[in-house]
């Protein structure tokens, strides 16, 4: 399948992201989003996950929906593999409770490393069923409480069950398509349940690592007191008034000069969805942006 039907099926694209997608084919690099509204809630997510390939890929979504009363109402799962030789995994993302999150895959040792996650779900980590959600087609998922976490008020990560195999299911961002909209930074610190500079026990900016209480206070309150804003908020302050092709460039400069931050909570999950760009002072969050008032390193 060529990237153009790939991107197709998400929803009416702009052919300019298919070029740009095109031209960094085989990496995944920040782009100026020229998406349409009607497919942002799903690339958003996408690109989060890495999924954008330079090769053959296919992708189908089910809607799927809450069978109980529990508090899920809706779910959708996006299923993506490549069909060449360079096989990459296969991706299943929920949608719970208005956020995607993605379906770990439990034989990648690093991914679950990077989250700080256990190799393995044993009985003792599956806590309280919170959600029975099913298609029509006969798929079916069941979403329980990460009983390691259970005296933390969190929703970044739960364990799934799918025809009895277990599997970590990772917050990934709400689904929206209001490109206007952000969560501030109390909120996404919240949804891995850090609520002050405390409940943090370890922050990795590129190759820096803040321990000391003072440098974690400093980062903690430099991201809570950032201006917050979405994509569109985001657009306008970094892009406005350069050229189609400054903008390309400079999209470039800052993937080149981006620094990964990875968040450890006390309770130990790792949150890993942020980027710092030191060349223009933001702190990338899922699909949130904040402007911090000094560099954080």
């Amino acid at each position: 399948m060529k990237n153009e039907q790939f991107f197709d099926v998400l929803g009416d694209i702009d052919d300019k992201f298919i070029a740009e997608a095109r031209r960094n084919s085989g990496k995944l690099t920040y782009v100026r989003r020229v998406v349409r509204k009607t497919a942002v809630a799903c690339a958003a997510v996408l690109a989060l996950v890495g999924v954008i390939w330079g090769m053959n890929s296919y992708i189908e979504t089910r809607r799927l929906k809450s069978s109980d009363n529990t508090d899920a109402d809706s779910a959708l799962s996006l299923f993506t593999w490549n069909e060449g030789k360079n096989q990459a995994p296969r991706l299943v993302v929920i949608e719970y409770n208005g956020a995607y999150y993605e379906a770990m895959n439990m034989s990648n040792c690093k991914s679950l490393d990077k989250y700080n996650l256990p190799h393995k779900i044993t009985e003792e980590m599956v806590g309280e069923r919170v959600a029975e959600l099913s298609s029509d087609s006969g798929e079916h998922f069941t979403f329980y409480r990460y009983a390691p976490y259970d005296g933390v008020n969190q929703k970044a990560v739960y364990v799934a069950s799918n025809d009895n195999f277990y599997t970590f299911a990772i917050f990934c961002n709400y689904a929206r398509i209001d490109t206007s909209l952000y969560d501030t930074a109390q909120e996404m610190f919240a949804i891995m349940g850090v609520y002050c500079a405390e409940d943090i026990s370890c922050v990795e900016i590129g190759n820096s690592v803040l321990s000391s209480r003072e440098d974690i206070e400093r980062f903690y309150d430099l991201l809570c007191g950032a201006e917050a804003m979405g994509e569109d908020g985001y657009q306008r302050s970094v892009f406005s008034g350069m050229t189609e092709l400054r903008q390309q460039e400079f999209c470039t400069e800052l993937a080149d000069t981006a620094m990964e931050i990875r968040i450890t909570a006390r309770h130990g999950f790792r949150e890993c969805m942020l980027m710092y760009e030191p060349k223009i002072n933001y702190v990338r969050w899922s699909i949130n942006h904040y402007k911090l008032s000094e560099p954080l390193i």
